[in-house]
């Protein structure tokens, strides 16, 4: 029996009406008003990147895509950053980024990193983050060019960093270091605080937090009155966020590895949540605040990920051709263009954690409509015909994902006998 779906038969006429519907809905998006208490607050977690709302209500699961599933990304490790139109994130040695207008697609941005990073900072118009096992800091342009992995060098360990308007600072065992926005007056012990890691600042205050758990530290900017305990009874603290009324720390919690939680305060240190967003399977949070509509736009509720394909296979009898797709979860996969035939044969699913769902895509020459005329034509004559495939594919209550694939469908030609004239 044929899959059914709002974009076959009938409804498939009409499947470049729903793109731009998408591409309307998208930016609709955009426009929408902040309030006061707008935002949200982005994490990295088991095998995903995790967000909350500003008011700490979470959105549907799957709200961002895991990462951790897309081959060679490997698990989000504690560097994490956002602004206006992008959240960049550096996984097992390379940085990248998904737009967080319309379909979110993971996009590299940085290669060839040694290692994970628990530092990952943006200004207007560089990235930058910590290279432990080389000791230095790295910078690039927000599109990925002009990539510098020794940006400032000779370093202990670097751990967190973050950028204001006139300074880099960075974290590492001998404490607090800060540079010019271009690499010069490198000063490596700007604040004695051995152990830090997260760093947060603004235009008046540097926040830090550690690995020994004693509480998040602040100091005026210019590294003046120094308080150690700012916020104290924290856990230990690898990620530090701010945005204009509350200062947000991933808290590993009572010392249990990977019972973790997301703790707010006041940016006066006053009405402590520890356990604000609590468990979390994760110690070494990362965080990134940001200022967007609230609730978030719909726009983001995208599939949990992606799709993508696997083997091709075909009947050189018959003109028909099976492709693998492979989903992450349970949805509609459908062909929007061109107008020939096709059937999806759904697959089973694995059992294991984080899998994915493989369908088997039966695609034919069809038997109506010019699309289809031209293809029987091809086979006949060529025994090959190129098809290129518009896909569709979503999950329940969220947007689709739209891919293509070209794909060749191909015929055995008839066997011309020899002509023997007498």
């Amino acid at each position: 029996m044929r899959d059914r779906h709002p974009l076959s038969d009938r409804g498939r006429r009409s499947g470049r009406l729903m793109v731009l519907l998408i591409v309307i809905a998208g930016l609709g998006s955009i426009a929408l008003p902040a309030s006061s208490s707008s935002g949200a607050v982005y994490w990295n977690s088991f095998m995903h990147i995790g967000t909350a709302n500003m008011d700490g209500s979470v959105p549907p699961a799957n709200y961002f895509m895991p990462i951790g599933a897309i081959p060679g990304w490997g698990e989000p490790s504690c560097g994490i950053a956002v602004n206006e139109g992008h959240l960049y994130w550096h996984g097992a040695s390379q940085i990248g980024r998904v737009g967080l207008d319309g379909v979110p697609v993971a996009e590299p941005m940085v290669k060839g990193l040694g290692g994970q990073s628990c530092g990952l900072a943006i200004d207007g118009s560089h990235l930058y983050w910590t290279e432990p096992s080389s000791k230095s800091i790295g910078r690039a342009n927000l599109d990925g060019a002009e990539s510098k992995t020794d940006f400032i060098s000779d370093l202990e360990k670097p751990c967190g960093v973050a950028v204001d308007g006139q300074y880099l600072y960075w974290s590492d065992l001998l404490g607090i270091g800060r540079a010019r926005l271009d690499g010069s007056e490198v000063d490596r012990e700007f604040i004695e605080a051995p152990g830090a890691c997260g760093l947060a600042v603004d235009g008046q205050y540097i926040y830090w937090g550690g690995f020994s758990g004693s509480g998040i530290g602040r100091a005026n900017i210019d590294g003046s009155d120094r308080n150690d305990q700012f916020i104290a009874g924290t856990g230990p603290v690898w990620g530090l966020a701010r945005n204009s009324t509350h200062l947000f720390w991933g808290n590993q919690r009572y010392g249990e590895w990977g019972s973790g939680a997301i703790g707010r305060a006041g940016l006066d240190g006053s009405n402590v949540e520890h356990a604000w967003i609590p468990g979390l399977y994760t110690s070494e949070i990362a965080l990134a605040v940001d200022s967007r509509p609230e609730p978030p736009p719909l726009s983001l509720r995208t599939p949990s990920r992606s799709f993508k394909f696997g083997k091709l296979t075909r009947n050189r009898q018959t003109g028909v051709a099976y492709l693998d797709v492979i989903v992450p979860n349970r949805g509609e996969l459908v062909v929007v263009e061109p107008r020939i035939g096709w059937k999806v044969l759904r697959g089973n699913p694995p059992s294991w954690l984080g899998g994915v769902f493989t369908w088997h895509l039966k695609v034919w020459p069809g038997k109506r409509g010019p699309v289809s005329k031209r293809i029987q034509r091809q086979l006949k004559l060529k025994g090959r015909a190129p098809v290129n495939l518009h896909l569709a594919y979503s999950e329940e209550n969220k947007g689709p994902v739209l891919a293509q694939k070209r794909i060749v469908l191909a015929r055995h030609l008839p066997v011309k006998k020899a002509h023997t004239g007498r």
